[in-house]
């Protein structure tokens, strides 16, 4: 088993998102998320199925269920094509959070330590 090598814990969860750039917005589901960042997946058809660059600045609101959504100015840390069908491309996207609010970040901590105590 490999050993965890991040400095903040993730937990899995699927929570609605959307990534703001300058251009679009791009809507997906986040695969697992910390206090510093998340992991996102996102469907575009194949003309638009262009990954996000790494260091682009970028908002994120992730919408929480029974919550306020949180609102995050982030970086893309890593972008890629992860499959593709005749239709659509599926794409990853890791950000790292670079402003996140104090009652954000202290949510996101609670739920995370929540998440891997039932683990």
């Amino acid at each position: 088993m490999d050993a965890e090598t991040r400095l903040y814990p993730r937990i899995k969860v699927r929570w609605p998102v959307s990534i703001l750039t300058k251009d679009q917005a791009v809507h997906g589901i986040t695969r697992n998320i910390s206090v510093n960042g998340a992991y996102i997946y996102y469907y575009k058809p194949h003309l638009d199925a262009l990954p996000l660059r790494p260091k682009q600045r970028v908002g994120a609101i992730i919408k929480l269920p029974g919550r306020l959504p949180l609102l995050i100015n982030a970086e893309v840390a890593w972008s890629d094509i992860l499959n593709s069908d005749e239709q659509n491309t599926l794409l990853g996207v890791g950000l790292r959070f670079l402003e996140l609010f104090y009652a954000d970040r202290e949510f996101l901590h609670k739920a995370i330590s929540q998440g891997l105590a039932k683990k």
